[in-house]
């Protein structure tokens, strides 16, 4: 019954990559998606794997690009083309 419990705790418990991304956005439509990246070892990982289909944005520019859209549109970030 302990293994058991362990292993249900353990499964509960977000592992490091999980810990380390979120998805702030993502649209199907377009083939876009936002990641927040936390860790710098897995960004700069990343940014070296997929540098040709990558940008860098920082927090306040996505802030400021979805209030852009959302304003000029009148749709919400989750509706409207990023890029």
């Amino acid at each position: 019954a302990a293994i058991v419990a362990a292993l249900l705790l353990y499964g509960f418990v977000p592992r490091s990559i999980e810990r380390a991304l979120s998805i702030e956005y993502a649209n199907r439509g377009d083939d876009l998606i936002f990641l927040r990246i936390n860790n710098d070892d897995y960004f700069d990982e990343f940014i070296s794997l997929n540098e040709m289909f990558a940008d860098v944005m920082t927090r306040e520019e996505f802030k400021e690009m979805s209030h852009e859209e959302s304003s000029s549109s009148g749709k919400s970030m989750a509706s409207t083309s990023a890029l």
